[in-house]
């Protein structure tokens, strides 16, 4: 998990398999032939391996929330999905191969409504309770 806050800021690799979002801006990310923009109402899913650029530049801090899953990960929930339960049950642990599975998302940034980013902002605050940089206040559960 990064949970990180800035103005600027570019980076170019590849990576794990990761769900991205931001919060008081935006970032944009180039992949392959496509530019998005992600920002506090939606999140990107990044493919394990696949080469991306990213780009803040703001006048005010963006704050970033990113989850990298562990490799092979997607492989082996897409196993457990696709392979019949006496299988899984005589050998649990094996891992999909490359070529068994196809486990890439779809590219896409996924727009939500302005409260079902929810599970996004409590990580965000969890993160800033962790640093010390803001405290625990009890609030009532909100319904979308």
């Amino acid at each position: 998990m990064l949970c990180a806050a800035g103005r600027r800021h570019h980076w170019a690799g590849a990576e794990r398999l990761s769900l991205k979002t931001f919060r008081h801006g935006y970032a944009l990310y180039d992949i392959g032939s496509g530019r998005y923009r992600v920002d506090e109402d939606g999140y990107l899913i990044v493919n394990e391996g696949e080469p991306y650029q990213i780009t803040v530049d703001s006048a005010a801090p963006v704050e970033s929330f990113c989850i990298f899953f562990d490799p092979g990960l997607a492989e082996d929930v897409r196993r457990t999905m696709v392979s019949p339960d006496d299988r899984l049950l005589d050998d649990p642990n094996v891992r999909a191969t490359r070529c068994d599975s196809s486990s890439a998302f779809i590219r896409t940034t996924i727009s939500s409504r302005p409260c079902s980013n929810a599970f996004a902002r409590r990580q965000f605050t969890a993160a800033r309770i962790a640093d010390g940089s803001t405290s625990v206040r009890a609030s009532s559960p909100r319904r979308c």
